[in-house]
């Protein structure tokens, strides 16, 4: 049983200070190369759940059905098949992929299996993680430990990592994070509930960083607190200001959305446009790179991602646009990564095919 290590964080409870004066965009994305994935297997790649980057430049991408993770190198050129679908050591079911410098992790949600890899992709370690986890984000830190979404439901917290090395114990990170302090909405009628990503109303955030710190926020707020263990590292906040929503784009969107929910009784006077956000969230998306600079995705007049604020001891350091739009997983996230050199973005052309742009960071 891992042992438990409790980070109880009631998000209303941390009220932030502003940081400084904003600094002058220092950083752009530079393409570095193109990926396009050949038009059968093994380079051809489809139902991708997740990318990584290493250091190199090289891009691993993490599918399913049929699970596998590929490895393009840093010229963009299909390097070969590193995990092939399986049961076996080196072989994978259900991958969810993350990258360290040019170290790299993989955890199986079916196998619930670890597997460390080098920059070339050879297996370099691996273990059982011997309990129930729901997958997902997966993250590598600097000293090489794995942190894994965990489901371990208490009345006392809502959500939990799990974090182990190649070898010794395996222990637990547990928070609370109050939905009140999300615009995530749920409507419930007597033939069910529904809690959804709404149009404008992203979940909030919950990730780790590349020292294994906690980092925590809501979606109504741009106030994040950075937690180690029992202890608050620092709060970091931005102000924010309420952009409403064109009602074009509004309609547009709702509509959109709501024909793509399941058709179940009455479920059009319960899950009203009305009850949506009128005005744009203050953020779409938050990651954290593997330098442990923040990029806090702000959003277009439609919701979608638009742009980055890039964030660094607590300031902005950088304001980027996105270059294309970004191809979104089955989960719905966008399939981006952030590493301490290069970004990789996964796009789509005129005709619909997916191609990976790999971006260097420049300052």
């Amino acid at each position: 049983m891992p042992q438990l290590r409790h980070v109880l964080l009631p998000l209303f409870l941390c009220c932030a200070n502003a940081v400084g004066a904003q600094a002058q965009a220092t950083l752009h994305l530079q393409l570095a190369h193109r990926i396009h994935p050949g038009d059968a297997l093994p380079s051809a790649i489809g139902n991708v759940a997740q990318l990584t980057v290493t250091d190199d430049g090289a891009v691993f991408v993490a599918e399913q059905k049929p699970a596998r993770v590929t490895l393009y190198d840093r010229n963009g050129e299909f390097d070969r098949v590193v995990m092939a679908p399986g049961e076996g050591p080196g072989e994978v079911r259900d991958a969810s992929i993350a990258a360290q410098g040019n170290a790299v992790l993989v955890y199986d949600n079916a196998l619930t299996r670890l597997t460390w890899l080098s920059s070339d992709g050879k297996v370099v370690g691996s273990r059982r993680m011997d309990a129930y986890t729901i997958g997902g984000a997966i993250y590598l830190t600097r000293d090489g430990r794995a942190i894994v979404d965990a489901s371990m439901p208490n009345p006392a917290w809502n959500g939990g990592f799990l974090r182990a090395g190649r070898s010794g114990p395996i222990d637990s990170v547990v928070w609370s994070h109050p939905a009140t302090e999300d615009l995530t909405i749920e409507w419930r009628w007597p033939h069910g509930v529904l809690k959804a990503r709404t149009p404008f109303a992203p979940d909030g955030v919950e990730t780790v960083d590349p020292a294994g710190h906690l980092v925590i926020g809501g979606s109504k707020r741009s106030q994040w607190v950075v937690v180690d263990g029992h202890d608050t590292i620092t709060r970091v906040s931005f102000p924010d200001h309420a952009v409403r929503i064109p009602t074009k784009e509004r309609d547009s969107v709702w509509t959109a959305w709501f024909s793509h929910l399941p058709k179940l009784p009455d479920i059009d006077k319960v899950v009203r446009k009305d009850l949506i956000p009128t005005t744009l969230p203050p953020w779409v998306t938050f990651n954290v790179d593997q330098a442990g600079r923040w990029w806090i995705g702000r959003p277009l007049s439609n919701g979608a991602l638009g742009s980055w604020d890039v964030v660094s001891d607590g300031k902005v350091i950088g304001h980027i646009a996105v270059p294309t739009a970004i191809v979104r997983a089955t989960n719905g996230r966008p399939l981006m990564v952030f590493g301490s050199q290069f970004v990789a973005l996964m796009h789509e052309d005129e005709s619909g095919e997916p191609w990976i742009g790999v971006y260097r960071i420049v300052r």
